[in-house]
């Protein structure tokens, strides 16, 4: 029931531990769990007792980092007569965890608690587990769970898959730092309560009980003495500790050899780790028992910390030791110290249940008579000899040996345990492990020993940890049986590719009595993904985007994965396989889909550092690492996949040659002609083609292994040759492909001479169990590289295998491309023999336009054709073919088409026939998307995508898709709605152009003519920001500040105390000594918390609203200028040193960063901007992941564009290469002004890309080659932003009227603090953290009225202030008969469509002037869910109820969206909030408001009653500078749409 690994393998598996090597420890059978029906309940003190169920967890904002976990009884083994599973030191592992924080949770369900009482409190899980003493439960601290720095998490996925059953499936508890045995597996309940758990694991295990004669020395006296129920005595968090990897147990080092090299070095290497999050500060070695020390030379952290200084996983350590120092040792020691000064003891403490052991770790030494060095660690769990501290008993040590197997032919076998992947009714399996053990006969015959597998890899020893009685003879192998209690026939598909995955999907449609059980083993790590977009891979570099199928599929589905695990032999006698880790399975039926390997000609010099092939994501990784700071690719082939290794070389930025052998490009699919202009189309981009040329060698001329040039013979005309040398930093060998037949061949089916396996028309090869599909077949003489064909053999196979009978007799090769920008098509038989056909031709060299259609003799049928340029006629000319019918037009008409040249990509979607083809790689006609959008109504392209598979290959067929989908929407009577929101009816960019053509320049104005109501917080911004990027009036106009959302309304970012950051531009990060010197003295004067940002800037936290003017006034004067860190504009151009300093530097990257920051400071868009200059290929700006960015060449500069980081980061894709700086302005200002006028709200400039039809390319013809004629315009445009910019800053301060409107309150000069200011460790001043709940402790806020003077008043009862915040008693308003008008300000202080705060009292209330409503309205200033005293700052809007007159008025807070009535006060997003409101009239052009007596407002409103101090929060470091969206107590801050 539970296993370790060794410790090299945990070390050689990096930093993250596959599934199947993570230690297991189960304390029983594994019970069955099932997706659908698993539900987590949550009870006890929490005021919303609530069951979730496994689909509304994972729906919830998640959360994914590292964590190490270890078992308490990690090194148990060495500490002899103590009561457990002898564990060694490999029960420890590192995995990516991912879930929903437990604080989350819990807030949901309204802890019903005083945060002051958390640490009281415990959090008490329970498992779903059945064990001989209840299920698996324990408690800790519910403190420990609200902390947000202690990252606890209901955990659903490790290491990106679902958890596999031996580790918890579907949910566990994650609770970083803690031992494993607190983290309750199979999680069922959670109860919150007062009381520790009574769950009898709880206490009986996880103990470091005292050991005699103070402690007990059995069971049997510690339960009499009741020492398992002493609190004093209870594990939580791991100890301080570390482990000798290497030398491994038994390694023997040969001394002569070693000494007589140039090294004579070992290299130590381990792990250590601590508990709590402590960093693990110092690592020691010693040779002599302690008596001296030494570092070890590395400490390694491979993970980023959490929250700065949580350090959740292990380190890894190494260190070079002189061979005659292990000469002269008896043993080497190691020890670790942590950043609380803890360390680990010399010796052992021995305790009853063998916990926490974690004294200093000896290997022993033995110099041998051999002269050679023998290795022996202590212990040596489940391996064949001893460690130095065996006793040789198994039964005290805990180690079962592997016996050899019995010859015999009837043998006893091993089978997987309780809960094996078969058994699991779970739609979310992941990769299987052996678990517990139980005898099972079976029959085998003898066998001989399979080969050694060409990828070794140790199998977790599943009997490493268990007791004897589990188990009195282990075979050589656990043998998992096919069987399963359901009966179901076995299939294992070996390869998990595209074709491997299609056919388990076929499969899986037509086995409708559900008689087949699907395993499948990859070699890879990865889910299927796409390899026909693997090019794609370099923009996003996430295998995630690329992925076939959600990984949640498989579970689904039941499929039983081992990903990570090639199958190495097939015993085709017993219908059995043989897998790397060792898993042996037997099979009803076997599907070879092993695909192919990439074809590498016998060139001298392929071994050389810098070669590559280009086949999987392994491969593009290795390429991307080795091309940082390269210039030159050559590229070997020009066939299909040739092609894409050019672009991904040229997006790179390198400078690509490509090398065909043959005469022209694509040989098998183009003719020369189409080929020739296909090389010429490539050529504009920059990239070489070398056609007719023979590769030689490849090499290395600067005396290193690294390649430096290629070789090659060029064919001239006159059959001669010339020898040419091209240098090159890299070499991509794309040369073809070779099936992989090696498996197949092993076992004995027959393969082709020329490779591949022999398979008849049903697929079946030379064994009737066992067949093949994909590129490693070879059918009629045929391999197929594309993988349309190989979906059309996996249906075949799905089919035959549930009663079908259909046929492969061969595939239709027709394909349809963008390769480097160029559509290029080639369908039918477009290389007919000139005996049956004839052909017509229209060929445009100068739009690069070539049409060649195959007829047959007489004109009358399509046969096939090639298209390059303009292949739009695609999916009819291919119809054509397939159907065989006589054409309806002339050859010339069907050549012209419908109007050459005048429809789009994608606008022959609505004309086709619903048999023509949209999609060729899966087969997909029209009408198979317009029956799945009408029978299971399809809303969106993605569905369909989803439904019908059309557009999931290649992405070629997307617009013709996108096109179907929108004709068949309208058939449907459908209306495909981009609406702005419920006043407009119009996208951002529709209204843009609105703005634009008829030079509206007012929201009035706008919607007035082109809208209906009063507008919201979507459009006010959305309308402000094309306003600004239209005419570049500034912000705070009359007619403009009611649009701002509450940065943009005052210039700075808010920040979670209701105070501002500043933020002075600092162009290109340069400033000078006197620069900073007034930053700082600015800070200092006004108690200012000061911060790096990431873009090379100095962030001022914690001024009030009021003190913004005068710090401005103070930055101006020094020369500085608004750096709109707050708007949706340009943020920074990051820069390096480049050439003024750097001494690799190829051009002034400062400077030019400076130039090109003026230029485009203050140009709002869609969302913020941000850019970056990099001096040098050496990218230390990180320009590649910036919305644009350029990088120095000795030519130019590389323009990178559509980038950026943050929580969903993409690498930016180059636009242009090795261009003039001149150049570069040119083709920024258009690209920035296209992206402007056609982007969605608050789309980022890599979004929009990826929703732009066209892609990357289209850009390029937009920008680069003014395809729309537009580029005048657009830099005119950008021209009149640059000469009309204003520094927003400036004008305020020099505006007396504008600068009024930043006092705190208008009615008085006071000002005051909403949130309790609190000291960090460096002295500086920042906000105390928002609490869990959202209202102060009854006892805090009774002292507050005490201290304020505040009367308590006798009656109370629930406050209507604010309802939702709490539910305790509390004094109320006294009925509106005693209320009385007050005068509080003029009108003329209030602003236009906006709000402003009146202080009365001790109490802040906002007024609104809804102008666009003549309507004055008064709320609390206190938006009640962050208790953030904002809401005069939000924007005004409404929201309709019916007819527009019903529509209601309302506020939207500006820190999280909340939006509230201004009528009633009622939250319209949904949540149980509600706001105190006031009636307002106005008088002798004065505001009066109908308030309470000042008194009894004070009582309920007062600002100190409400503030957020540290004593509340208990001074808890904050991990919520904002709250993200999702993050809520009510599941969402306001509406996802605004992206807050």
């Amino acid at each position: 029931m539970s296993a370790e690994a060794q410790t090299y393998q945990l070390m050689e598996a990096g930093p993250y531990t596959p599934e199947l090597l993570h230690y297991v420890q189960n304390s029983g059978d594994v019970p069955k769990a099932s997706w659908d029906d698993w539900k987590l309940t949550i009870e006890g003190l929490v005021k919303k007792p609530r069951a979730f169920t496994m689909a509304e967890l994972a729906a919830m904002p998640s959360v994914e980092f590292p964590v190490t976990l270890t078992s308490t009884g990690i090194r148990r083994d060495e500490m002899k007569r103590s009561q457990g599973l002898k564990w060694g030191p490999g029960a420890i592992g590192t995995s990516l965890w991912k879930g929903v924080s437990l604080r989350h949770i819990l807030e949901l369900c309204n802890i019903d608690a005083n945060p002051e009482t958390y640490g009281d409190l415990f959090v008490c899980t329970d498992g779903g587990d059945d064990i001989p003493k209840g299920t698996y439960g324990t408690s800790f601290l519910l403190s420990r769970a609200m902390d947000p720095l202690s990252d606890v998490i209901i955990a659903y996925s490790m290491n990106g898959a679902p958890l596999s059953p031996d580790h918890g499936f579907p949910i566990r508890m994650i609770i970083p730092g803690f031992v494993g045995g607190r983290m309750v597996k199979w999680l069922r309940s959670i109860t919150v309560t007062d009381k520790e758990s009574s769950a009898y694991y709880h206490y009986h295990d996880n103990r470091v009980l005292p050991p005699p004669p103070v402690g007990p020395a059995a069971i049997e006296e510690a339960t009499e003495g009741k020492w398992f129920s002493k609190p004093e005595y209870i594990v939580n968090e791991c100890n301080i500790n570390s482990v000798i990897v290497y030398p491994k147990h038994d390694e023997i080092l040969d001394v002569r050899a070693v000494l007589t090299g140039t090294q004579p070095v070992y290299t130590l290497k381990g792990y250590a780790y601590s508990g709590g999050g402590r960093q693990v500060t110092r690592v020691e070695v010693s040779l002599d028992d302690g008596a001296t020390w030494r570092l070890v030379d590395t400490l390694k952290y491979d993970y980023k910390p959490r929250h700065g200084d949580k350090y959740w996983c292990w380190f890894t350590w190494e260190t070079k030791l002189e061979v005659a120092s292990l000469l002269a040792g008896k043993e080497v020691l190691v020890r670790a110290w942590d950043s609380a000064q803890n360390t680990q003891p010399k010796d052992i403490t021995w305790n009853l249940l063998g916990m926490m052991n974690n004294a200093w770790y000896r290997v022993k030494i033995h110099l041998g008579p051999d002269f050679k060095l023998h290795f022996q660690h202590p212990t040596n769990v489940g391996g064949t000899t001893p460690g130095w501290m065996s006793s040789g008993d198994d039964e005290e040590v805990g180690v079962i040996a592997t016996p050899t197997p019995a010859p015999a032919a009837t043998a006893r076998r091993q089978s997987i345990s309780i809960a094996t992947q078969a058994d699991l009714s779970s739609p979310m399996p992941p990769i299987s492990t052996p678990l517990a053990i139980k005898e099972e006969p079976e029959a085998l015959a003898p066998s001989p020993s399979p080969p050694a597998p060409s990828l070794p890899v140790e199998p977790v020893s599943a009997l490493a940890a268990t007791t004897k009685e589990a188990c009195t003879e282990v075979a050589a192998a656990p043998l998992a049986s096919p069987s399963n209690p359901d009966g179901k026939l076995t299939i294992i598909v070996v390869g998990l590719g595209m074709v491997g995955l299609r056919f388990c999907e076929k499969l899986l449609e037509y086995d409708t009595e559900k008689k087949y059980r699907l395993v499948v083993f990859g070699e890879e790590s990865h889910l299927a993904y796409n390899r026909v977009a693997l090019t794609s891979y370099f923009g996003h570099r996430s295998i995630s985007d690329m992925l076939m199928v959600e990984a949640g599929w498989y579970g689904e589905n039941n499929l039983q994965l081992h990903l990570g695990d090639l199958v190495n032999t097939i015993d085709t006698k017993n219908k059995c396989i043989t897998s790397s880790k060792g898993i042996h399975m037997k099979y009803h039926k076997l599907i070879l889909a092993t695909g192919s390997s990439a074809f590498i000609p016998p060139l001298v010099g392929k071994e050389k550092k810098g070669v590559f092939v280009y086949r999987t994501v392994e491969d593009l990784e290795n390429i991307i690492a080795h091309s940082k700071g390269k210039k030159n690719a050559v590229v070997v082939g020009g066939g299909l996949l040739g092609l894409e290794a050019a672009k991904a070389c040229h997006d790179l930025g390198l400078r690509t040659s490509i090398l065909e052998r043959s005469p022209w490009l694509m040989r098998r699919q183009l003719d020369k002609t189409a080929g020739d202009l296909l090389a010429g189309e490539i050529a504009k981009l920059g990239l070489a083609t070398i056609t007719g040329s023979n590769t030689r060698e490849i090499l290395s001329e600067d005396g290193s292994d690294g390649v430096t040039a290629v070789s090659i013979d060029r064919m001239l005309p006159g059959k001669s040759t010339e020898n040419l040398k091209l240098e090159t930093d890299m070499v991509v060998l794309s040369c073809g492909i070779i099936p992989r037949d090696d498996l197949a061949k092993s076992a004995g089916l027959k393969t082709s001479k020329r490779g591949g396996i022999l398979v008849d028309d049903s697929l079946a090869t030379s064994d009737e169990h066992i067949f093949a599909i994909g590129e490693c077949v070879v059918h009629n003489d045929m391999v197929y590289g594309l993988v349309a064909p190989g979906y059309d053999m996996a249906d075949a196979v799905a089919s035959n295998l549930c009663g079908g009978d259909k046929l492969f007799t061969g595939a239709d090769m027709s394909t349809k491309l963008k390769l480097l920008g160029v559509h290029v098509a080639s369908f039918g038989d477009y290389f007919a023999s000139e005996s049956i056909s004839r052909p017509i031709t229209f060929f445009d060299p100068f739009s690069g336009v070539y049409k060649r259609l195959i007829l047959n003799d007489d004109g009358t049928r399509l046969l096939g054709g090639i298209l390059i340029g303009d292949t739009n006629d695609y999916g009819k000319l291919l119809a054509l073919v397939k159907s065989g019918k006589p054409l309806e037009l002339s050859p010339s008409e069907l050549l012209a088409g419908k109007k050459a040249g005048a429809k789009k990509e994608g606008e022959e979607g609505g004309e086709m026939d619903d048999a023509d083809q949209v999609c060729s790689c899966n087969n997909v006609t029209k009408g198979d998307i317009a029956i799945a959008m009408k029978e299971k109504k399809l809303c969106t392209v993605a569905e369909v995508k989803k439904c019908t598979k059309a557009g999931t290959s290649c992405g070629g067929c997307m617009p013709i898709v996108t096109e179907v989908f929108n004709k068949e929407m309208a058939k449907l009577g459908q209306k495909i709605i981009q609406h702005l929101c419920e006043h407009f009816p119009y996208s951002r960019t529709e209204l843009f152009e609105i703005c634009k053509i008829k030079k509206i320049r007012t929201f009035a104005e706008l919607i007035a003519s082109h809208g209906k109501g009063l507008g919201c917080e979507i459009c006010k911004p959305c309308v402000g920001s094309i306003l600004a990027s239209l005419y570049n009036d500034h912000v705070l106009t009359k007619e403009n500040a009611p649009l701002q959302d509450t940065n943009d309304r005052f210039l700075a970012n808010i920040q979670r105390d209701g105070t501002f950051s500043v933020v002075p531009r600092i162009a290109g990060g340069e400033i000078s000594p006197d620069g900073l010197i007034i930053i700082g003295q600015i800070a200092k004067d006004y108690g200012l918390y000061t911060k790096i940002t990431g873009g090379q800037r100095i962030d001022m936290f914690g001024a009030r609203k009021d003190q913004l003017p005068d710090i401005w006034e103070r930055l101006v004067k020094a020369g500085f200028e608004t750096g709109h860190a707050y708007g949706k504009s340009l943020r920074t151009v990051k820069s390096c040193v480049g050439s003024e300093w750097c001494r690799y530097g190829m051009r002034d990257s400062v400077r030019f960063a400076i130039q090109i920051e003026h230029r485009y400071k203050g140009l709002r868009s869609p969302h913020k901007i941000k850019s970056a200059v990099s001096g040098c290929i050496r990218e230390c700006a990180e320009a590649q992941n910036k919305d644009f960015g350029l990088i120095a060449t000795d030519k130019g500069y590389n323009l990178y564009v559509c980038g950026n980081g943050g929580s969903k980061p993409k690498h930016s894709v180059l636009l242009a290469a090795e261009i003039p700086e001149d150049l570069v302005i040119k083709y920024i200002d258009r690209f920035l002004m296209y992206y402007i006028s056609t982007a969605d709200k608050l789309t980022r400039t890599a979004r929009w890309l990826e929703k732009l039809p066209g892609g990357i390319e289209y850009l390029k013809e937009v920008v680069i080659d003014d395809k729309l004629g537009i580029a005048e315009e657009l830099e005119r445009q950008m021209q009149f932003i640059v000469d009309t910019y204003q520094d927003e800053w400036k004008t305020v301060v020099e505006d007396p009227v504008r600068r009024a409107d930043f006092r705190m309150f208008v009615n008085t000069p006071e000002t005051e603090r909403t949130v309790e200011l609190v000291t960090d460790l460096l002295g500086q001043r920042k906000p105390a953290n928002w609490p869990s709940d959202k209202s102060p402790p009854p006892n805090i806020r009774a002292r507050r009225r005490k201290r304020a003077g505040v009367v308590e008043l006798e009656e109370c009862t629930t406050p209507t202030t604010p309802a939702s915040v709490t539910e305790e008693p509390a004094p109320t308003l006294p009925p509106k008969s005693e209320w009385a008008w007050t005068r509080v300000a003029p009108t003329s202080d209030f602003p236009t469509d906006g709000g402003a705060v009146v202080k009365r009292g001790a109490v802040q209330i906002a007024v609104f002037n809804f102008t666009s409503r003549n309507k004055w309205y008064a709320t609390q200033n206190m938006c009640p869910h962050k208790r953030a005293f904002v809401l005069s700052q939000g924007i005004l809007g409404s929201e309709a109820k019916g007819d527009d007159d019903a529509a209601v008025p309302k506020v939207s807070c500006p820190m999280h969206k909340k939006n509230f009535s201004l009528e009633d006060g009622s939250c319209l997003t949904g949540e149980d909030y509600k706001l105190e409101t006031f009636d307002v009239r106005i008088m002798d052009e004065h505001v009066e408001l109908m308030l309470p007596p000042e008194k009894d407002l004070d009582n309920i409103l007062a600002t100190e009653l409400w503030m957020v101090t540290a004593q509340e929060t208990s001074q808890e470091p904050a991990e919520q500078g904002v709250e993200v969206a999702g993050g809520c107590e009510s599941g969402g801050c306001g509406d996802k749409k605004l992206e807050w």
